[in-house]
């Protein structure tokens, strides 16, 4: 048992020993680990400048941009893998010396990232503005026939909705007991007005002249003809039912009675409207009101009618904007003498655009033309007033037109892949072709056309900007942690720089 003690000892001594060679053997080495790891975890907050060396290798983090370190090795933050990455060339030989963060590219290099460019111009920008409604009935012809005299309604000769009157056609018949007791004034001051008439001097003759007009007045207006006035004095009786005529042409939108219904005076009887001219009621969302003018043309389509193209002229634009569907409503004026179109249809329509630098619609038709501010399809060569409705006619410029422009009149524009956009500042890379460097700037845009936008402030006409690729040349600044479009406004600014990490 002895013995088994003391070989157990001597075994432990042994080992002991042996780990305190391997220490001993390993001192250095531990030294070189502790050198890393001190400059690994002093380079954790990202260096406000790179290297200065041109050409030194510096290694980030892909997720960790901000992370520079000397050497290879894995991020402190999130244990990745560095990967290379080259110092860019801010003097020297490139003479790049602008402020703003910049990406240098070769020409090949370019090429096959897919980068490419276009030039910064002036010219108008065009807009196609899609819009859906309904058509409607045009108020301005609307006519309400209602009853003028108290009564029964004893026939009904139109007597069901959307039956197309002409003006003088009969409607409905009706009894009434104060036209019985018109008609009875009528034929005394008749009768009187003969007696009385050899006797031109005579009071009594004046006198029964003037109830015999005075009881025509009376009769017209309560809604008889001078036809059935005439007919009443040629045959000397009294009608107990008397006809009423439609005083308009148009089709019948609503039937207000039933036939044998009593009515009394202003009772509605029929409403009729006239077809041959409607509304187009449209909805416009706020970031179309820029391109809508009045006596602008609108072209649409209906499915009821395919293949036909229908044109209208805006003539109202709401100055409200629902609060529920934030849409604002346009009315568009609309000749329908062909009746193909009914109201109640739901129609697409479409409005194309030229916009200036100043929000004005180009309209070069309209140069020197004066407008009706009330009815948008007079349009006059000199200044004067509607001949609908005497309204004073205003010029073109007035509503909002741009007839002549001048290229000074012109925006700035750039393809919409040109803008890169974050929701608070938009920015472009601006490339320089002597030195193949990419600048980010930022820019303010204006209005917004199909294609492009306007460039109100951070471009010159002229200038080379990258229309395709612009993302990766972002995405470059950013792996290098350099301000970007994602940048804060200090950053982009320069007024502060990005320190410790970001999760």
């Amino acid at each position: 048992m002895k013995n088994i003690i003391t070989i157990i000892t001597l075994l432990l001594l042994i080992l002991g020993q042996t780990n305190a060679w391997s220490e001993t053997g390993n001192e250095p080495h531990d030294e070189h680990n502790h050198s890393t790891i001190t400059n690994q975890s002093s380079s954790q907050q990202p260096s406000q400048q790179p290297p200065t060396t041109d050409g030194a290798e510096i290694w980030t983090c892909p997720m960790h941009p901000q992370i520079k370190l000397p050497q290879p090795g894995q991020c402190p933050i999130c244990g990745m893998n560095l990967i290379p990455l080259k110092k860019k060339n801010t003097g020297g030989a490139s003479g790049v010396t602008t402020n703003n963060p910049t990406v240098y590219l070769s020409p090949e290099t370019a090429r096959l990232s897919g980068i490419k460019t276009t030039i910064a111009e002036r010219r108008s920008i065009r807009r196609t503005v899609r819009l859906a409604g309904m058509i409607d009935f045009d108020e301005t012809t609307s006519t309400r026939i209602t009853a003028w005299v108290p009564g029964r309604i004893e026939r009904m000769f139109v007597d069901y909705t959307g039956i197309s009157v002409k003006k003088g056609e009969h409607l409905f018949e009706i009894y009434s007991p104060e036209l019985i007791s018109a008609q009875s004034e009528l034929l005394s001051a008749a009768g009187a007005e003969r007696k009385f008439g050899n006797d031109v001097s005579s009071s009594l003759n004046r006198s029964s002249r003037r109830s015999t007009v005075s009881a025509k007045e009376k009769l017209l207006l309560m809604g008889l003809s001078e036809k059935q006035l005439a007919h009443i004095l040629s045959s000397g009786k009294v009608q107990n039912r008397l006809t009423i005529f439609s005083p308009t042409t148009g089709t019948v939108v609503k039937r207000h009675v039933a036939e044998g219904s009593y009515v009394k005076t202003g009772m509605p009887v029929y409403s009729i409207a006239d077809l041959h001219t409607l509304w187009l009621q449209l909805e416009a969302y706020e970031s179309d009101l820029p391109w809508l003018r009045y006596g602008q043309d609108v072209q649409f389509r209906s499915k009821a009618v395919p293949g036909k193209i229908f044109h209208g002229t805006i003539a109202f634009i709401s100055p409200f904007t629902n609060q529920k569907t934030r849409t604002t409503s346009i009315r568009v004026n609309v000749d329908n003498n062909e009746m193909l179109l009914k109201p109640g249809m739901y129609v697409s329509a479409e409005v194309s655009t030229h916009g200036a630098s100043d929000g004005r619609i180009i309209e070069e038709k309209l140069a020197g033309k004066f407008i009706c501010p009330m009815h948008p399809d007079v349009v006059r060569d000199k200044a004067g007033t509607c001949d609908r409705c005497g309204m004073d006619l205003k010029s073109s410029s007035e509503l909002g037109y741009e007839t002549n422009p001048k290229l000074s009149d012109l925006p700035i524009i750039v393809p919409k892949t040109a803008v890169l956009q974050s929701g608070k500042r938009s920015i472009v890379f601006v490339y320089d072709d002597k030195t193949a460097h990419y600048t980010l700037r930022e820019v303010h845009t204006g209005l917004e056309g199909d294609n492009y936008y306007a460039i109100i402030h951070g471009l010159k006409e002229g200038e080379v900007v990258v229309k395709d690729g612009a993302f990766k040349l972002d995405a470059d600044l950013q792996l290098r942690g350099e301000p970007s479009l994602m940048s804060s406004e200090k950053q982009m600014t320069g007024t502060s720089s990005v320190a410790g990490h970001n999760h």
